[in-house]
C-alpha cells in the first residue's frame, strides 16, 4: 500500500489536542472488548454452561441421603393389639433415623448422552464468545480507520484551502488591476466553494465516525491515532483456500456444529428411557419405640434395584422425536451459517479487490496531475497559461489526492475485513505492530 501522503510528515493525525499519548489500533479494540456489555452477558453464558456439564456429570457418582424423626405416635395394629387388653391401640414416643448410599449402575447411556451434550453447548459457547470478539474488533477498527481518513482529508483540505485562498486573493487582484475579467474571478470562487462543500462533507463524516467510534470503543481516542500497520500478505491468500479455512475453522461455524452435536447427544439421551435403569443400594434403617407398638428395630440392606418404566401416553417418544426435530433444525443453520461466511469472505475479498485496483487508478491520476501541475508551473513562469488555469490545475492535484486517500484508506478497511470474515481478525491484531 502507497504511504498515505500526509502522515510521511507528522507520523500521527491528531485527534485529541488535550492529550498526547497515542491511541493505537490495539488498544482501541481491547477497550471495546473491556466495555461491550453483550460480551459480557455470552461469557456469563458460558460460565452457566460449564456449572450445567458438572451438574450432568455428578449423574456418575453416588448420592447419599439421610433422614431423622423424632414425635409422638398413636398405633393399632397387629402388634398393638396383640399386647394389650383394652382397645387395641397405643400411644408411644418414636424416634428413627436412616442413611442411604445409591450408586446407578446403568441408565441406558442417558448421564454419558447429557454430558457429552453440556460439553458440546460449553464448547460452542466458547466459540461464540471468540466470534463476538471477532465483530467487535471488526467494528472498531472500521471505526477507527473512518476516524483516521475523515481527519486527514480535512487536513488535505484545509492545507488546499490555503492555496487556493491565495490564487483567489491574486486573481482578485488582478481583476482589479483591469489584466483579468469577471468570468475569471468567479470560477475562482467556484473551486473556493466547492471545496467549503468538501469540508463541511467530511466534518460531518468526523463527527459521525466519532460517534460511532465512542459506540463500540466505549469512549473517545484519548490520544493521537496511530496509522495501523498495513500487511500486504492479507489477501494474497487464494479466495478458494480461504473459503476453505473459513467453512472449517470460522468460529461461528464450530459454534454452530457442537450445538448439531448437543442436540444429537440429547437424542441418544432421550432412547434412554426405552431401556431399564439399574442402581445399587446400602442402606441402614434404625427406630426406637414402645414394645407395645413394635419395639426397637434395625433394618440394613445392601440390593441392586431395577426400575423400568413404560409411559403410556407416549410421553417418551414425543420426546425423541422433538429431540430429533431440534437437531433437524441445528444442523440446517448450520448449513445456512456455511454459506453466510462463505458470502462475506466472498464479499471481502470483493471488496479488496475493487479496491486495490481503485487506488492504482487513483494513484496514476495523482501522478498525472501532479505532472501537468508541475507543465502549467513551468508555462506560467513563461506567459503561456493564465493564473486561474494553474489555480484549475491546483484544485486538479488536490481532487486526485482526495480520491487517493480515500481508496488507502479503503484498502486498509477492507483488510480488516478479509480477516474478520475468516475468523482471524482478532489474533492478527494481537500480533500486528501498532504504527507503520
Amino acid at each position: 500500500m502507497k504511504k498515505v501522503p500526509l502522515l510521511l510528515s507528522v507520523c500521527l493525525i491528531s485527534v485529541s489536542a488535550t492529550t498526547s499519548h497515542a491511541e493505537s489500533l490495539k488498544s482501541s479494540v481491547a477497550s471495546a472488548l473491556q466495555s461491550y456489555p453483550g460480551l459480557e452477558a455470552v461469557r456469563a453464558t458460558s460460565e452457566a454452561n460449564k456449572a450445567t456439564e458438572k451438574e450432568e456429570r455428578s449423574g456418575y457418582f453416588p448420592v447419599i441421603s439421610t433422614n431423622a424423626s423424632t414425635g409422638r405416635a398413636y398405633l393399632e395394629n397387629s402388634t398393638s393389639r396383640g399386647l394389650t387388653t383394652d382397645r387395641g391401640a397405643a400411644y408411644s414416643w418414636v424416634w428413627d433415623g436412616s442413611v442411604s448410599l445409591n450408586q446407578p449402575f446403568y441408565d441406558g447411556g442417558e448421564t454419558s448422552n447429557r454430558v457429552k451434550a453440556a460439553k458440546a453447548r460449553t464448547q460452542a459457547q466458547e466459540f461464540n464468545v471468540t466470534d463476538l470478539q471477532e465483530n467487535l474488533a471488526l467494528q472498531a477498527s472500521q471505526s477507527y480507520v473512518s476516524v483516521l481518513r475523515a481527519t486527514e482529508i480535512l487536513m488535505l483540505a484545509k492545507n488546499h484551502g490555503a492555496v487556493i485562498d491565495d490564487y483567489l486573493s491574486r486573481i482578485q487582484m488582478m481583476v482589479n488591476e483591469g489584466v483579468a475579467d469577471e468570468a475569471e474571478i468567479a470560477q475562482a470562487e467556484s473551486i473556493r466553494l466547492q471545496l467549503e462543500g468538501i469540508m463541511a462533507d467530511f466534518e460531518g463524516q468526523r463527527e459521525t465516525a466519532l460517534i460511532e467510534y465512542k459506540q463500540v470503543v466505549g469512549r473517545l481516542p484519548q490520544g493521537k491515532l496511530q496509522v495501523p500497520a498495513f500487511d500486504p500478505s492479507i489477501g494474497q491468500t487464494s479466495l478458494g483456500q480461504a473459503i476453505s479455512t473459513a467453512t472449517t475453522a470460522h468460529p461461528l461455524l464450530r459454534a454452530s456444529a457442537l450445538e448439531a452435536d448437543a442436540a444429537n447427544y440429547n437424542i441418544n439421551a432421550e432412547k434412554s428411557g426405552y431401556y431399564p435403569t439399574v442402581d445399587g443400594e446400602l442402606s441402614y434403617l434404625e427406630r426406637e419405640q414402645k414394645e407395645v407398638v413394635g419395639g426397637e428395630s434395625t433394618d440394613a440392606r445392601a440390593v441392586v434395584k431395577m426400575n423400568w418404566a413404560f409411559e403410556t401416553g407416549g410421553a417418551q417418544r414425543a420426546r425423541v422425536k422433538r429431540s430429533k426435530a431440534e437437531y433437524q433444525e441445528l444442523t440446517a443453520r448450520q448449513k445456512e451459517t456455511a454459506n453466510q461466511i462463505e458470502g462475506d469472505v466472498r464479499r471481502a475479498y470483493a471488496e479488496y479487490q475493487t479496491a486495490k485496483k481503485q487506488l492504482n487508478v487513483y494513484t496514476k491520476r495523482e501522478t498525472i496531475a501532479q505532472n501537468l501541475l508541475g507543465a502549467y508551473e513551468t508555462q506560467f513562469e513563461g506567459a503561456r497559461v493564465r493564473l486561474l488555469q494553474l489555480m484549475q490545475a491546483k484544485n486538479q492535484l488536490f481532487s486526485a489526492q482526495l480520491e487517493t486517500t480515500d481508496a488507502e484508506y479503503r484498502l486498509l478497511s477492507s483488510q480488516y475485513g478479509i480477516l474478520a470474515s475468516t475468523g482471524k481478525l482478532h489474533q492478527k491484531l494481537a500480533s500486528m505492530p501498532d504504527t507503520k
